[in-house]
């Protein structure tokens, strides 16, 4: 039985989907890999059982939402989260999984090492000011409190209270493991451009989302 279970949230990533399992599947790990898919009307559920995946298929729209569907089929000890788009390296899982079994309750994948191009300026700005919020807000300091790359010990994760849609989600996973006072751990990792070239697909409109997000959460 696997050790890991890696999620992947998605919606129309065909042409990255592959990509992402392969470099899983390529790594010393005893991983399962979990595509949450949301409704895709193209091929990423097709190429995702090619390689192995197990899918789950939500068709109700949101990242959150398709999360917390995968969620219920996990038994692994340790789960990651990851986004389906491949800007995130498979590498990052191994000393996200180490720290997991060190101690930690909750890791967060901080984006320190971005190829050129991998974000917008507006999209950097937005998410420095986020995790500025999110830090002070919460009293505890974050540099990417909008990264899609997370791992958790998974009877921690299953007991948080997770009522996201779409991408408030990280933010959610972020309050979640504040309150429960959680071990959190920041390690450093790699990001990369989306490889069709296509723009990130948090726009302005979501980044004030969150920001409402992380003040309404603090104060219910």
């Amino acid at each position: 039985m696997a050790k890991i279970t890696v999620i992947l949230p998605a919606f129309n990533e065909e042409w990255a989907i592959g990509k992402v399992i392969d470099e899983i599947g390529a790594l010393p790990l005893d991983c399962q890999v979990i595509v949450a898919d949301g409704g895709s009307q193209d091929l990423t559920i097709v190429e995702a059982k090619k390689r192995g995946a197990y899918v789950v298929i939500e068709m109700r729209k949101g990242k959150g939402i398709a999360f917390r569907t995968a969620l219920n089929y996990v038994e692994t000890p340790f789960t990651v989260m990851m986004d389906a788009d491949y800007t995130y390296p498979a590498l990052a899982i191994a000393p996200i999984v180490s720290s997991l079994a060190t101690g930690a309750d909750a890791v967060m994948g901080i984006r320190k090492y971005r190829v050129k191009g991998s974000m917008t300026l507006t999209n950097r700005f937005g998410n420095r000011c986020l995790s500025l919020m999110a830090s002070m807000l919460y009293g505890v300091r974050t540099q990417d409190v909008c990264t899609g790359m997370w791992g958790f010990k998974t009877d921690v994760l299953k007991g948080f209270d997770i009522r996201s849609v779409g991408f408030t989600l990280e933010a959610e996973l972020f309050i979640n493991a504040v309150r429960n006072k959680c071990e959190i751990r920041q390690i450093p990792i790699a990001y990369r451009g989306r490889q069709d070239g296509s723009k990130p697909k948090l726009k302005m409109r979501d980044g004030f989302k969150i920001g409402w997000f992380l003040m309404r959460g603090r104060f219910r």
